[in-house]
C-alpha cells in the first residue's frame, strides 16, 4: 500500500470508529461488497461533507480521496482535510497533473475515493463527471458504489449532539470500464458508463431520504427587478437595461454554494448583498457585490461556473451579471431603490407546488 500519511490515517480511524456512534447511529449493508484488494475507485452520492467521513470510515482500510483545490476549504471540517490529506484535483479545467496523480495510485494497486458530481453546490441529484470513467478506462480499476443517506443538515444535528440517523448501503462491484482503442468509442463508453455509475449510487440511497425528495420534483425560474425612488413610486428599467436570461441568473440565486464560495472560501464578504435580497435595496451595495462576483467567475475562476451549471448557462449567467450590474450603476446616481426578485416553483411530484420571490433560508445555509 502507497498510500501516504498511513500512520496517522490509521489513527485517524481508529479515533473515528470511536466517536461515530457517539456522535451519530449508522447502519451499514453490503459489506461483503468491498474486494479484499486494490486498486479500487470507491464512489458515492455527495450533498454534504458528512458523506466523505463515512466513506473513510466504512472502508476495512485507508483510502486516497480525491478533493478539488480550485478553491479553499473553509468550514468545521477543514482541519480534518488537513489531517488527512487529499488528491488535489482543478475542477472547471483539464488537471492533467492531478489525473495522472490518480492514475499512478491506482496503478499502484491503491484505492481512490472519489464523488462523481464533482461538489456539493446542488442538494439535488448531480450529473456525473467522466473523471471517473475516464480513470477506470485507463487504469483498469473497478468501481465500488456507495449510498449515503440521512446526510442533510446532519452537520448542524452533530453540533447538537443530536446523533443524527446514517445509511451506508454498499452495492456490487462495477467491473472496469472498457478501453477501445478508437477515441470517439472510448468517449462514448465513458458517457455511458458515468451515467450507469450514478444510476448505481442512487439506486443505493434510501428511497425516503430527502436527497431523493428534492430529486422529485421540476423547477421553474424566473427574474425581476423592481427599481423605486425615494417617495416609492416604481421607476421604469429603460429597455436597453433590461436584464436577459432571467431564468438561468434565477436559478443561479437558488444554488446558494455559488454564492458561499465567493464569500467565504474566497474571501469576499462585500458580495454578501446578494444573500440578503428580502432586504438589501441599495444599488451600491449591489453594485460591489456584482463586481467581486464577476471579477471572480470572469477574471481569476473562469471555469468555475462553467464546470458547475455547464459551460452554456454559466455563459448566461455571467451576462445576467453584468446587465445587473448596469443597472446597479445606473441606479445608483439617482438615488434609487432596486429590488431583485429571482422567482423560483418547485412542483414535486406528489402535486405540492412551493413558490418562492426570494431563497428561502434553506437554501441560502
Amino acid at each position: 500500500m502507497t498510500v501516504k500519511n498511513l500512520a496517522r490515517r490509521r489513527v485517524l480511524r481508529i479515533v473515528g470508529k470511536v466517536l461515530q456512534p457517539i456522535l451519530s447511529r449508522t447502519t451499514v449493508s453490503g459489506r461483503e461488497n468491498i474486494p479484499k484488494s486494490g486498486p479500487l475507485i470507491v464512489v458515492g452520492n455527495h450533498s454534504a461533507y458528512v458523506e466523505t467521513i463515512l466513506m473513510l470510515m466504512v472502508m476495512p482500510w485507508p483510502i486516497e480521496l480525491m478533493g478539488a483545490t480550485d478553491v479553499p476549504l473553509r468550514g468545521r471540517f477543514t482541519f480534518l482535510n488537513q489531517l488527512w490529506g487529499v488528491l488535489p484535483i482543478n475542477r472547471g479545467e483539464i488537471d492533467r497533473t492531478g489525473l495522472k496523480a490518480a492514475a499512478d495510485l491506482l496503478d499502484a494497486g491503491d484505492t481512490l475515493g472519489i464523488f462523481p458530481e464533482g461538489g456539493i453546490w446542488d442538494r439535488k441529484i448531480g450529473d456525473a463527471r467522466l473523471g471517473v470513467a475516464y480513470l477506470s478506462q485507463q487504469t483498469g480499476a473497478p468501481i465500488l458504489p456507495i449510498g449515503f443517506g440521512g446526510v442533510i443538515g446532519a452537520t448542524e444535528k452533530i453540533v447538537r449532539f443530536q446523533r443524527p440517523r446514517f445509511t451506508v448501503n454498499i452495492g456490487k462491484l462495477i467491473p472496469a470500464v472498457p478501453s477501445p482503442a478508437n477515441y470517439r468509442e472510448r468517449k462514448a463508453i465513458a458517457k455511458t458508463a458515468s451515467d450507469t455509475i450514478m444510476n448505481a449510487i442512487y439506486q443505493l440511497v434510501p428511497a425516503d431520504d430527502e436527497i431523493n425528495k428534492l430529486g422529485d420534483r421540476t423547477e421553474a425560474y424566473s427574474f425581476d427587478v423592481q427599481l423605486t425612488n425615494a417617495s416609492g413610486a416604481v421607476v421604469p428599467i429603460p429597455s436597453e437595461l433590461a436584464i436577459p436570461y432571467g431564468d438561468d441568473l434565477a436559478l443561479f440565486f437558488y444554488r446558494p454554494v455559488l454564492l458561499s464560495v465567493v464569500i467565504d472560501n474566497l474571501e469576499r464578504p462585500a458580495a454578501a448583498a446578494l444573500t440578503r435580497l428580502d432586504t438589501e435595496r441599495d444599488p451600491a451595495a449591489f453594485a460591489v457585490a456584482l463586481r467581486e462576483m464577476l471579477q471572480v467567475f470572469v477574471t481569476e475562476k473562469p471555469g468555475f461556473l462553467g464546470y458547475r451549471l455547464g459551460y452554456k448557462r454559466a455563459a448566461n449567467v455571467v451576462d445576467g451579471l453584468q446587465h445587473l450590474l448596469k443597472l446597479a450603476e445606473w441606479a445608483e446616481p439617482q438615488k434609487l431603490h432596486m429590488h431583485i426578485v429571482p422567482k423560483a416553483t418547485f412542483t414535486y411530484d406528489d402535486g405540492r407546488v412551493e413558490q418562492f420571490a426570494t431563497p428561502p433560508q434553506r437554501h441560502m445555509t
